[in-house]
C-alpha cells in the first residue's frame, strides 16, 4: 500500500522500531495511520530519514497493511522519494 499523509509525530516503539504517525490533514481525526519501519526486515535503513521528519510535513509511505487496532497499522514501511 502507498499513501501520502501529514506527519503528526515520529518515534521508536518498545522494540526500538522507528515509526511515524500520519493523518490526512485533520489533527483531530479519530483514525490515524501508524507506519512502522521494520528496518531489520526490509534492509532499508529509513530510521535516519524518519528521525528528520517534522510535524506538519507531508510524506509518502509504502508498506504492508497490518490491520487496525486503534489506528490503521502498516509494517515494513519505507519512505517515498
Amino acid at each position: 500500500m502507498e499513501l501520502t499523509g501529514v506527519v503528526e509525530r515520529t518515534g521508536r516503539d518498545r522494540n526500538n522500531i522507528s515509526y511515524v504517525i500520519l493523518h490526512g490533514g485533520d489533527e483531530t481525526a479519530k483514525v490515524k495511520i501508524e507506519c512502522y519501519f521494520d528496518d531489520y526486515l526490509t534492509g532499508v535503513p529509513d530510521y535516519a530519514r524518519v528521525r528528520q521528519l517534522a510535524a506538519g510535513q507531508k510524506v509518502t509511505v509504502r508498506g504492508e497493511y497490518e490491520g487496525q487496532v486503534s489506528s490503521v497499522q502498516m509494517r515494513e514501511c519505507s519512505l517515498g522519494p
